[in-house]
């Protein structure tokens, strides 16, 4: 969340999907230079890749998006049509190997012995890095934060669309 929040620039435009992983990244966020943010209503997931291209589309900015592997799953698309206008789109994808969001309310509800199991992103397991590479977009991993802090550099030097999966070190 520290990291991501140092790399905003003035005038970026933020979207937030990572739901239960972001909250770091939204106080850190709130010492960073004015930036615009976007999160989403209510508890829903899947709409961040498409939050950040119409960002990029809409007003011409710098779109830093932090957005958690499950609900990026549910359009990728949007990677294909980011790449394709060469918009400066940059995606952290958490990675905890599940929805999280959707364990939780589900362990809410009393059903959480099955919730394990229905909510994993593994067997098999996407490859975020081949997604996002055959949309046209360059993909990367960081397993440490020295990795993401490089790649989050990099990136905003380069002005084109990148996506980056953080592990988590607790995929729970």
């Amino acid at each position: 969340g520290r990291l991501f929040a140092h790399y905003q620039l003035s005038g970026d435009v933020v979207v937030d999907e990572g739901r239960t992983s972001s909250g770091p990244a939204v106080v850190h966020g709130m010492s960073a230079p004015p930036h615009w943010y976007v999160g989403h209503p209510g508890g829903a997931i899947g709409g961040g890749l498409g939050l950040a291209l119409g960002a990029a589309v809409a007003t011409r900015r710098r779109v830093r998006a932090l957005i958690a592997d499950g609900g990026s799953l549910y359009a990728p698309q949007a990677l294909w049509t980011i790449a394709h206008l060469g918009l400066d789109v940059g995606v952290v994808v958490v990675a905890n190997q599940g929805y999280r969001i959707l364990r939780m309310e589900m362990k809410a509800r009393g059903i959480e012995p099955i919730s394990r199991d229905l909510t994993q992103i593994e067997h098999p397991r996407v490859d975020f890095i081949a997604l996002a590479q055959a949309f046209g977009v360059a993909g990367y991993r960081a397993n440490t934060v020295g990795e993401l802090a490089s790649i989050l550099e990099a990136g905003g030097e380069q002005h084109r669309p990148f996506l980056v999966v953080a592990e988590l070190a607790d995929p729970s």
